[in-house]
């Protein structure tokens, strides 16, 4: 029983190891494509593939704060691993995306409070999400947008340490994006 009980912790230590060798070589990874461009499409493209990588979801997306309106868009959502294209829309007080935007703090529904993600202000869908988690976006102490992921796999599991690794991840992404949207618009007006 002794042997069983430090093979478990054992193999529990090893597991957790891995896990963490994989999310600092994330943030490496991250980190590295972040310093070498400003181009808004390689950035999220990085980020998706390595977030969903990790947390192994293939629901993802980013939703933006239109600095001119109060609305939001997404200049990349995927769902089910396909990527789609999301209309704009205005930001409304009832729906996690825009919560953590408004608020600028990280929203983690799990299966245990499916009942409380319902009246959370998802919208009604065919797919309900068993696990979602938004973290905000924040440059400059404001929220640019919301990165967020989510798995409609009842028996999927999104932690703490998801969140955690997702808030590290948000600080220098929400820089990034900054930086390549005022690079874009630096951009559109030199073309003007």
């Amino acid at each position: 029983v002794v042997v069983a009980v430090v093979l478990t912790n054992l193999s529990s230590a090893t597991s957790d190891l891995s896990r963490r060798i994989q999310e600092l070589s994330t943030l490496n990874q991250v980190s590295h494509v972040l310093q070498s461009t400003l181009d808004l499409e390689s950035l999220l493209a990085v980020i998706h593939t390595e977030v969903t990588r990790i947390l192994g979801v293939d629901n993802f997306y980013v939703a933006l704060v239109d600095p001119q309106q109060p609305r939001i868009w997404y200049p990349l959502a995927v769902k089910h691993g396909k990527r789609q294209h999301w209309a704009p829309r205005i930001l409304l007080p009832d729906r996690l995306t825009d919560r953590v935007i408004q608020e600028g703090k990280p929203i983690l529904m799990t299966p245990e409070v499916k009942e409380e993600l319902e009246r959370a202000g998802l919208p009604s869908s065919e797919e309900s999400p068993a696990a979602w988690m938004g973290v905000p976006l924040i440059a400059a102490e404001n929220t640019v947008g919301c990165l967020a992921v989510f798995s409609t796999e009842p028996d999927s599991i999104l932690t703490q340490a998801d969140q955690d690794l997702l808030t590290t991840l948000s600080g220098q992404v929400g820089v990034a994006i900054e930086n390549s949207l005022l690079y874009d618009q630096t951009q559109r007006r030199a073309a003007q």
